[in-house]
């Protein structure tokens, strides 16, 4: 048994008791576990096997154990963000509800996480304010990035991190873009059961792909994303890659590509070129402040594809990721 496996079960019988009508994704589930692992971590310097061995939810006040989260090292500073806290809040409740499945509600560290998270006058509010601040919001330079990229497609011997550069300077993706599998014809994509994120390589017109986005954070609003490609250059890229591929593989190797693994790899590729702090979700506003920085006519058209392609709506792009 391990973490993981114990909230999938946790899930499973929210769902038999018709809480919940389907499972979070693979995704969602794996970070909780990450999420509760690093914490106890923190908290004990030891490395837990299950949730039960995570005495401080009971033992430990409240109050304590939300310093203690606070005060965990961030990617780029010295503590972890709001977004963050709150990723680990929700964590925290996830792991509650799997070490007492009936009783949660009667944990002391549930009823007060519970409480910080949905406080619209505070911790919400807080969190909403910090995500509009649009001071807040750092954008690469786009031609710095472009420059710095292009030099890597010439000279980089790594063809997967060459698509996955292309990808994320091309288009406003999130990070489903580690998950993505080859799918070799039509026929292949038609009958998959649309679960996963494909590259499908079309007949016609010859050797051209498409992405098929099924498994992403806002699948249950806007469904399958499809997305033509049509730069050359990546084209080609992908025709590299996939010349002795058969289909169903993953793209990115044998045995996939973690999500957080390519957001770091991207991350210290652009710190080693001088550039820190560049990362999918970075790359993405760039790409999209670069598209509206072109914009005059054709201006509703253009939002409506990147939000497509991002997957929400343009209000949240307008408001989240366009900067002045």
């Amino acid at each position: 048994m391990t973490i993981k496996t114990e909230i999938e079960l946790m899930y499973k019988r929210r769902i038999d008791q018709k809480e919940i009508q389907k499972m979070p994704s693979d995704t969602t589930i794996d970070k909780h576990a990450r999420n509760l692992e690093k914490l106890h971590y923190h908290i004990t310097g030891k490395n837990p096997t299950i949730i039960g061995q995570m005495k401080w939810m009971e033992d430990m006040p409240p109050e304590e154990v939300i310093l203690q989260m606070k005060s965990m090292p961030g990617r780029n500073s010295e503590t972890i963000g709001l977004s963050t806290q709150q990723a680990y809040m929700f964590s925290i409740l996830v792991g509650i509800r799997t070490n007492d499945f009936t009783n949660f509600h009667q944990n002391d560290l549930y009823g007060f996480v519970w409480d910080i998270v949905n406080n619209k006058n505070g911790f919400k509010k807080e969190l909403n304010d910090h995500k509009n601040n649009k001071e807040n919001v750092y954008v690469p330079n786009y031609q710095h990035v472009s420059d710095i990229v292009s030099k890597y497609l010439r000279d980089g011997s790594d063809l997967d991190f060459k698509i996955i550069l292309k990808i994320y300077t091309t288009y406003p993706f999130r990070l489903e873009v580690a998950d993505l599998q080859y799918l070799r014809t039509l026929h292949q994509y038609k009958a998959s059961m649309k679960e996963g994120n494909y590259i499908v390589k079309k007949s016609r017109p010859r050797n051209t792909f498409f992405f098929s986005f099924n498994d992403y954070k806002t699948k249950d609003v806007y469904g399958e994303r499809k997305i033509d490609i049509q730069d050359k250059e990546l084209i080609n890229l992908l025709i590299e890659k996939t010349k002795n591929m058969k289909g169903h593989e993953n793209l990115f190797g044998e045995n996939g590509l973690l999500r957080n693994t390519m957001s770091k790899r991207i991350t210290y590729f652009f710190e080693k070129e001088g550039l820190p702090n560049v990362n999918p979700t970075n790359l993405t506003k760039m790409v999209i402040k670069h598209h509206y920085d072109k914009m005059d006519t054709g201006l509703r058209e253009t939002q409506e594809k990147l939000a497509s392609q991002r997957g929400h709506s343009v209000g949240t792009q307008l408001m989240i990721y366009l900067t002045n």
